[in-house]
């Protein structure tokens, strides 16, 4: 779990609200900053959608 989504967990009640902003966050992230691509059939989308899964 990145630490950016783990704040407020050590709490009795986890409620991810708008976690899928926070997925859509991590997804641009990745793809604004300057990566190498992976294998030939890579692709960005689906690399930083890999990233943002973590």
């Amino acid at each position: 779990m990145q630490y950016d989504s783990c704040r407020g967990i050590e709490g009795w009640t986890v409620i991810n609200y708008a976690f899928d902003d926070f997925f859509d966050d991590k997804y641009q992230q990745w793809l604004d900053a300057p990566q190498e691509l992976g294998g030939l059939f890579d692709t960005p989308e689906g690399l930083a959608a890999a990233f943002a899964a973590q």
